[in-house]
C-alpha cells in the first residue's frame, strides 16, 4: 500500500495529475461507448487482493467493486497489513475499465476509518492493473504514491459485502436492502435474482451519488416490482428468509397495484415520495446530476407525488434543450 515519504512525492503528484487527466477523458469516451460483448469484463463483487511495496512490506486488501457501468467503476479496499494488520482503513475509488486494453486504473477518493501507526497512516492512493482474458485475475497492478508497490487481486464472489437476508443491510451509504426489495402492498420482501441483485446495486450507486448531491432523506416508495416474486418474509432473528409456500409466491406485483410492464420489473428503477416537490425541483435545476450518472427521470407533469428514476437506455437525439434526461411515460 503506501505511507507518506518525500522522496516519492513530487513523482507521486505528476502521477496523479496524469491519471485524473485520464479518467477524465476516459468518462468523456463512455458516455458514448456501445454496449459490449466482450466477457472479460470487470466483475462487481469482492476481489482479495495482495501487494507489496518497496519497503518490503506486504498488504493484503478486500477490494470491491459496487458498480460498473459505462466503462465507470465505483468501490472500495478494506486495507490490512503485517501481521499486527498496521496501517488498516477503508479507501474508496472511482475509476475506469478500459476494455479496448483490459486494463483498470482506480482513483482513491476518500478515507475511512484509518487507524495510524507510529504516525503513518493510508494515504488516497492511484491503482492500475491488467484484466485477465477470462474476468478473473487482476496483474501487473501497481501504485506509485507515497512507498511504490506492486499488487494483484483474484474475483471471489459476487455480491458477496451486501448481506440481502438483512433488511437493514446498506447496499450503498444510505440505501438498504429493505427499501429495495420490501413490497408494501403485501407486506413482504421479493428475494432478488443475481442479475436483479446487480441492477439494483448500479442503481443505489447512481441514487448515491444523486443522495450526497441533495443532502437529504429520499423516502423510497418501491424499488423493484417483479412480474414473478419470490417471496421472503422476516424470521423471529429478523432475517429476511425464502417463504416458498407464501400465497403471493410467483404473482405478478405490477399486475396487482395496476401498473403496465416497467422498468421496476428488474430492479432499475425506483419511486422517491416526493409529495412537495422539493427533490423534483432539485432535480430540475440540477439535471446535469441525471447526465453524469446515466439517470432518467419521469415527466414531472406525470409523476406529481413522487419522482421517478431509472437507467433505462433511451435514444438521446431530438429530446427538448435542458431536458436532455426527462422522459415522457
Amino acid at each position: 500500500m503506501k505511507r507518506i515519504n518525500t522522496q516519492y512525492f513530487i513523482r507521486a503528484v505528476v502521477l496523479v495529475l496524469f491519471n485524473i487527466v485520464l479518467l477524465t477523458c476516459a468518462g468523456s469516451q463512455a458516455v458514448t461507448a456501445q454496449v459490449s460483448t466482450s466477457t472479460n469484463q470487470l466483475r462487481i463483487g469482492l476481489w482479495k487482493l495482495s501487494g507489496i511495496d518497496a519497503d518490503k512490506t506486504i498488504w493484503s486488501a478486500d477490494l470491491v467493486v459496487q458498480s460498473v457501468r459505462d466503462n465507470i467503476c465505483i468501490g472500495y479496499f478494506d486495507w490490512y497489513s503485517g501481521v499486527e494488520e498496521f496501517y488498516r482503513g477503508r479507501e474508496y475509488f472511482e475509476g475506469t475499465y478500459l476494455e479496448a486494453r483490459q486494463r483498470t486504473n482506480f482513483r482513491g477518493t476518500r478515507l475511512e476509518n484509518v487507524q495510524a501507526y507510529q504516525g503513518r497512516r493510508l494515504i488516497l492512493g492511484v491503482y492500475q492493473a491488467r484484466l485477465s482474458e477470462d474476468g478473473m485475475k487482476l496483474y501487473d497492478g501497481f501504485w506509485n504514491e507515497g512507498i511504490p508497490g506492486t499488487w494483484q487481486a483474484e474475483w471471489v464472489q459476487a455480491q458477496s459485502f451486501i448481506d440481502w437476508s438483512n433488511p437493514l443491510a446498506q447496499i450503498t451509504r444510505n440505501f438498504t436492502v429493505y427499501e429495495a426489495t420490501y413490497l408494501p402492498s403485501w407486506g413482504i420482501y421479493h428475494i432478488p435474482t443475481a442479475d436483479e441483485k446487480e441492477n439494483i446495486t448500479n442503481l443505489a450507486v447512481a441514487l448515491q451519488e444523486v443522495r450526497d448531491a441533495y443532502g437529504s432523506f429520499m423516502n423510497i416508495e418501491v424499488w423493484i416490482r417483479p412480474t414473478s416474486v419470490n417471496p421472503g418474509i422476516l424470521d423471529s432473528s429478523g432475517k429476511i428468509v425464502s417463504s416458498p409456500s407464501h400465497p403471493r409466491k410467483g404473482q405478478n406485483y405490477n399486475a396487482f397495484i395496476g401498473s403496465s410492464a416497467t422498468s421496476h420489473i428488474s430492479g432499475r428503477a425506483v419511486d422517491i415520495k416526493d409529495a412537495n416537490r422539493t427533490l423534483t425541483n432539485f432535480l430540475l435545476k440540477n439535471q446535469q446530476l441525471l447526465i453524469d450518472n446515466n439517470l432518467w427521470m419521469e415527466d414531472e407533469n406525470f409523476a406529481t407525488t413522487y419522482v421517478h428514476l431509472d437507467v433505462i437506455a433511451r435514444p438521446t437525439t431530438g429530446r427538448v434543450k435542458g431536458r436532455e434526461r426527462i422522459f415522457i411515460p
